[in-house]
């Protein structure tokens, strides 16, 4: 019996691909079988190039930061030096300011007590008293020690209390209610020097025959405006009284600063005498 060879069947290929995975599910190949060639594809050349990359890119933030760092360091020290250097100024021109006022008020109370006119000696006194005022001001916004925004409060509270000094035996002085406003220091230096003018000015008329009394100073803001108000309970202004009247040189004086900072002057007679100053809220930076 003749054996039959089978029929020879043609060959058939497949492609074929298949993933190689570590025991953690890593893939890290992957084996391809196509047209009877077999290929293996390594795919750890590719992670370690954006491994590089990465590191690559850690670095240069690193660096970038680092870099960051030492600039913001430099220019704190530029600035903690620049502020020293602004404080040692500032306290060199407050002992140049103090030195003069005081070579000027020492002139003025030498001219007083030796000249032999009356109405003379009265101006010179009333010149030294208001060198000693702007002293006082001054004196009272260096305390502070922001001499860019100034607390009112805080330097009114000083200011009244630098004037109580000097006040006669029978007179008292005293903040009665002053809101934590603050505002640009040459605006408030003429506020200043506004409300030491008015407060001599009670001194010297308000309390006749060591009469006794008081002087107060408000200042608070209002919806459009700052409210100044010094007051005091003696024996009120004279009948023929008007604030635009040319009187004396403390009144010229306040009404120049006035117009200086837009603010209005009204006075309010009865019980003592009441000079209310209303002043532009636009003097304002903040409110507590």
């Amino acid at each position: 019996m003749d054996r039959i060879a089978p029929r020879q069947q043609p060959s058939q290929e497949f492609d074929a691909t298949t993933h190689i995975d570590t025991v953690d599910s890593s893939q890290v190949g992957i084996f391809d079988r196509a047209g009877g060639m077999e290929k293996n594809r390594d795919l750890n050349s590719r992670p370690q190039s954006r491994r590089e990359e990465t590191e690559e890119n850690l670095r240069k933030i690193i660096e970038e930061e680092r870099e960051a760092r030492q600039n913001a360091e430099r220019l704190l020290a530029e600035k903690e030096e620049l502020l020293a250097r602004h404080d040692v100024f500032m306290r060199e021109v407050d002992h140049r300011v103090k030195n003069s006022l005081q070579i000027v008020a020492s002139m003025l109370g030498f001219q007083a007590r030796h000249v032999q006119e009356p109405a003379a000696a009265i101006a010179l006194e009333e010149a030294l008293q208001r060198v000693l005022a702007i002293a006082s001001v001054h004196e009272q916004l260096f305390r502070i020690g922001n001499l860019e925004q100034i607390d009112m409060k805080v330097f009114l509270t000083s200011l009244c209390g630098a004037l109580a000094s000097n006040r006669p035996d029978n007179v008292e002085v005293r903040t009665a209610d002053v809101a934590a406003i603050k505002i640009p220091s040459n605006y408030a230096t003429k506020i200043g020097l506004i409300v030491t003018e008015l407060v001599v000015n009670s001194y010297k008329h308000a309390f006749p025959n060591d009469r006794r009394g008081r002087i107060t100073i408000s200042l608070i803001a209002l919806e459009h405006s700052l409210e100044l108000i010094v007051a005091d309970d003696g024996a009120g202004l004279p009948d023929d009284f008007t604030i635009n009247r040319r009187r004396g040189l403390g009144m010229r004086l306040i009404n120049s600063v006035l117009s200086q900072l837009g603010g209005k002057l009204s006075t309010i007679g009865g019980n003592g005498t009441r000079f209310v100053i209303h002043f532009p809220r636009t003097l304002l930076t903040s409110v507590a």
